[in-house]
């Protein structure tokens, strides 16, 4: 939808026709109504043509008012004594490349670094995870790296990167091997290629529990 509403209007088949609450005032609503729909967090998503909101499907809003909490709490320093590990969604395309950072330190888990870029090249990504390791303390200090699994390309190219075995026939028979006797595949290899569609439940499940713990 926010693709198709941002084509040019004599270029996209479909003419859409953008009409913010204001079109409704003294028709369908009133300006009581309007007023009382200010107050939810979906106002601006639902009544003005605006696809940045504070609510989703995923977290709920006592989760995200808790991540928030904490972030004040916790400030962002990077200690390069600490353990950290890089998750990546490549999203090349019609999506932004995202990367979290996290750090294991004061006995919690902390996110460092996030940040996504629009319309990344290829190589410059890769180079960017050289440069989280080197901002984070170095080799020893950035653990593991999660990608994606759907982007083959870019894992074995991260995998070069970091002077890691990028033979893709190696990497599946490694991973077989930790699901068939229950191994970390963590241990295994550095960068790690992750199934968001078969994982991704059980990341949220472990996100939404560390931030009710803390």
């Amino acid at each position: 939808m926010h693709v198709l509403l941002s084509q040019p209007f004599d270029k996209s088949f479909y003419k859409a026709v953008k009409l913010d609450y204001t079109y409704s005032v003294g028709k369908l609503h009133s300006d009581k109504d309007i007023e009382m729909a200010k107050s939810s967090l979906s106002f601006e998503r639902e009544y003005n043509l605006s696809f940045n909101s504070w609510t989703g499907n995923v977290f709920g809003q006592k989760f995200i008012d808790r991540a928030v909490e904490l972030g004040n709490k916790y400030p962002i320093t990077i200690n390069k004594e600490a353990e950290h590990s890089c998750g990546i969604d490549p999203g090349f395309g019609s999506s932004s490349c995202s990367f979290c950072v996290l750090e294991h330190s004061d006995r919690i888990i902390k996110v460092v670094y996030a940040e996504q870029f629009e319309r990344s090249s290829f190589n410059d990504m890769v180079q960017k995870v050289w440069e989280i390791q080197n901002m984070v303390g170095g080799k020893q200090a950035l653990d593991n790296v999660y990608v994606d699994a759907v982007n083959v390309e870019f894992i074995e190219a991260v995998k070069q990167e970091l002077g890691e075995d990028s033979n893709w026939h190696r990497i599946h028979e490694t991973m077989a091997r930790s699901r068939r006797e229950g191994l970390n595949i963590s241990n295994m290899m550095r960068v790690v290629p992750i199934s968001f569609a078969q994982e991704g439940p059980k990341l949220i499940v472990r996100i939404c529990w560390s931030m009710m713990i803390i």
